[in-house]
């Protein structure tokens, strides 16, 4: 008898009768209605209670909103499942404008912190995303179901949220028949996209002078409706992912069934077995020509004071959760091969030791004992009674504590092992935590992630054909011992392009060096290069004139954008006469601009996207005199050379 528990503000649990109904639909929504009769057990809390406390009923928490209350005392409250209440509380400030995503990034990203679980259980493709400011966690969960083509179900009395390409079972042994068990019929047809035929496009072959594949087959995939409807063309089916006939005819089928979509209702006392969200049952009326399968989107349960079910009804549908058609997602368990590639054996003396070890193990059952009860089975180690095996319509468990915990378990929910040991693993996708719970390494069939929940935009990732660093840095050492890359730095320096630019009225150029007495700047040089790296240096050598009349002067040198009109750098040396750099320490002159802190800056006509973005960089290097002493004073400068790097 399952027991109803109510929790206050303050956190005080009292026991409860209630007669419960609970609704159940196919986009993972549960809620309660629940009424609160005056009575022995009820009298404890039923002044007091309130909107905002808490229900436990079988196993799930509900918040309770919308109190009723009538002359006598009696209440009665809605609730909501404690998964979305604590989601609706959980804002985001940020926006994304079409950036694709995985479903780990998108979805996984929303239970970091959260007292729920995730389980990816099939194959996603990635998908683009647009979302704006203040949406809580509940509207960018939808968001990305919807975006993925995902149906999820929170199993009861847990808080483990299972994605799926496709939630429920096929029932064979349930049929709706016209002339059976279909009562109350009413059926609400929309055919605003409905078809009878497919033309299907399948097996994709690289064709040369073509960017894209080619199909190398073509048919019209023709559904029983045609009989009675005549031919009716939906959307084609274009998707390389079908290699045969049977496979693009599968996804006909059920694109076509998809367009066809209408609801009634049937009581639940027609089956033996209860059925749950996403079941499909095969409905079968001759008079309209309908035979096809139909889905459970709706189940409205009646529980009575001591918690049993009393009464429940269906409501059928064969329109999905996204209400249109989600293409299959063939392929969808993929091999793990060294890493990248899926199919990963274990090395071959792992595996048969592990299989002597359990063969050893389970054929020892001299010292084994089994007895049975109504709830399951039991199985004891009488030399170690503390091992103990149980089996029920739940699951199997295995315990070395009596009993108390199954660290190794099957259940419908999944598998719990301290260890695993497999020849080959088949899966698509596998999350490894570091020692602390933040680090991780997911891997699906698409890509390899590391990254730590508490900075989640710094990450690396490889893909098929790729490798991203975000944020981050990498090291990259070359066959023969060369460091090409150092905490994510190239190791190796981009020249520049450097041409002479003088006007003779003002500069001289005598074949090595640029000589002027101006103190207004003039340009000598020009550069040419594209935004390739993070830093731009120009180096040469700067002196005072022999011919100067002076013995030492100041000079400055200017680094000047073309073209937004704008200086990157200016510099101010001391200059003197000598040729010998330990007579005169300031011969040689280095400027060294950081074309990222520049650009993020002064963005100018393109926007700065936060790395090198191969732009043009078209500059000036100017030279002027400054604090002139005498009217010959005259300065001599020269570009040795310029390079990027960074």
């Amino acid at each position: 008898m399952p027991q109803l528990v109510v929790k206050s503000l303050n956190g005080e649990i009292f026991t409860a009768s209630a007669q419960v109904e609970r609704v159940r639909r196919i986009n993972g929504e549960r809620e309660l209605s629940l009424s609160f009769l005056c009575n022995e057990i009820n009298n404890e809390f039923l002044s007091d209670i309130e909107a905002c406390w808490k229900v436990n009923f079988q196993g799930d928490w509900y918040h309770l909103f919308n109190m009723k209350e009538d002359r006598h005392g009696n209440k009665s409250f809605n609730a909501v499942l404690d998964f979305y209440f604590n989601f609706n509380q959980i804002w985001y400030m940020d926006e994304v404008e079409n950036k694709s995503m995985t479903i780990s990034e998108s979805i996984g990203s929303l239970f970091i912190g959260t007292d729920y679980i995730l389980q990816i259980v099939d194959n996603f493709y990635a998908n683009t995303m647009t979302y704006s400011k203040q949406e809580n966690s509940t509207q960018r969960f939808m968001y990305f179901i919807e975006r993925h083509k995902a149906e999820f179900v929170i199993p009861i009395g847990t808080k483990i949220v299972q994605l799926r390409n496709r939630i429920g079972v096929r029932r064979s042994d349930i049929v709706i028949h016209e002339d059976d068990n279909l009562i109350n019929l009413d059926i609400d047809t929309d055919t605003s996209s409905f078809c009878t035929a497919i033309e299907c496009f399948y097996d994709f072959i690289k064709v040369e002078g073509s960017d894209e594949p080619q199909p190398k087959g073509d048919f019209f995939w023709r559904s029983p409706m045609v009989e009675k409807y005549g031919m009716i063309l939906g959307e084609p089916i274009y998707d390389e992912r079908y290699k045969n006939i049977a496979s693009v005819s599968e996804a006909a089928r059920l694109k076509q069934e998809s367009t066809y979509k209408m609801s009634f209702s049937v009581d639940a006392s027609l089956f033996d077995t209860a059925l749950n969200e996403g079941d499909e049952v095969r409905l079968i009326i001759p008079s309209k020509a309908i035979n096809t399968y139909i889905r459970v989107v709706d189940i409205n349960e009646k529980f009575d004071e001591e918690g049993d079910l009393i009464e429940a009804s269906y409501t059928f549908g064969n329109e999905n959760i996204a209400a249109q058609y989600r293409q299959l997602q063939y392929d969808a368990i993929q091999d793990i091969r060294d890493i990248m590639q899926g199919k990963k054996p274990i090395p071959f003396s792992v595996l048969p030791r592990a299989v002597k070890e359990a063969t050893d193990i389970i054929n020892a059952g001299a010292t084994t004992q089994f007895y049975y009860r109504k709830d399951g089975i039991y199985g004891y180690n009488t030399s170690n009674p503390q091992g103990v095996t149980r089996y029920n319509a739940n699951g199997i468990g295995f315990s070395q504590d009596g009993g108390q915990t199954f660290e190794n378990a099957m259940t419908y929910l999944g598998i719990v092992a301290t260890a695993i040991t497999s020849g080959t693993i088949n899966t698509n996708n596998v999350t490894i935590y570091g020692s602390e719970g933040y680090n991780r390494i997911e891997i699906t069939g698409d890509k390899l992630k590391v990254w730590d929940s508490r900075d989640p935009d710094v990450y690396t990732e490889m893909t098929r054909g790729g490798f991203k660093s975000n944020k981050g840095a990498f090291d990259l050492i070359g066959y023969d011992g060369r460091q090409e890359y150092f905490n994510g730095v190239r190791q190796y320096d981009l020249d520049l392009q450097i041409q002479q630019f003088n006007n003779p009225a003002y500069v001289e150029f005598t074949g090595r060096d640029m000589r002027t007495t101006e103190v207004e700047f003039q340009r000598v040089y020009c550069v040419w290069t594209t935004f390739r790296s993070q830093y731009i240096t120009l180096s040469g050598s700067v002196r005072l004139e022999g011919s100067s009349t002076s013995n030492s002067g100041q000079a400055e040198i200017r680094i000047w954008h073309m073209t937004e009109g704008k200086a990157m750098a200016t510099e101010r040396y001391t200059i003197n006469k000598s040729f010998d750099p330990d007579e005169n320490n300031t011969l040689y002159w280095s400027i060294k601009v950081d074309l990222k802190d520049y650009f993020s800056k002064n963005p100018g006509s393109t926007p700065y996207k936060g790395y090198p973005d191969k732009r043009s960089v078209n500059l000036y290097v100017e030279i002027r005199m400054v604090n002139r002493v005498n009217t010959d004073d005259k300065m001599a400068m020269r570009v040795n050379r310029g390079w990027m790097d960074g």
